[in-house]
């Protein structure tokens, strides 16, 4: 088994989704905690945490993947609703 190359911290809930940008040398991270924060993979630092935008009430829809767009510019999240 092989050592990790990096550990990237500072999530407090579970990481339910990773998403890897090769294009930008970033990876998305999701959280249980509905916190989304985006990577810098040469770095190894948290570039930008997004929390609060997310549904929040046990109505609401779980965020379930993570997907690029085929350029890698955007990103598009979709969950247990069916909307992206």
């Amino acid at each position: 088994m092989s050592k990790p190359s990096g550990v990237l911290t500072g999530h407090v809930a579970p990481v339910i989704q990773v998403l890897f940008n090769l294009t930008r040398s970033q990876v998305y991270s999701f959280s249980k905690d509905k916190v989304l924060r985006i990577w810098d993979v040469q770095l190894q630092v948290c570039m930008q945490r997004l929390a609060g935008i997310f549904p929040k009430g046990p109505e609401d829809a779980e965020i379930t993947t993570l997907a690029n767009d085929p350029a890698e510019s955007r990103f598009y999240s979709g969950g247990t609703d069916g909307i992206v």
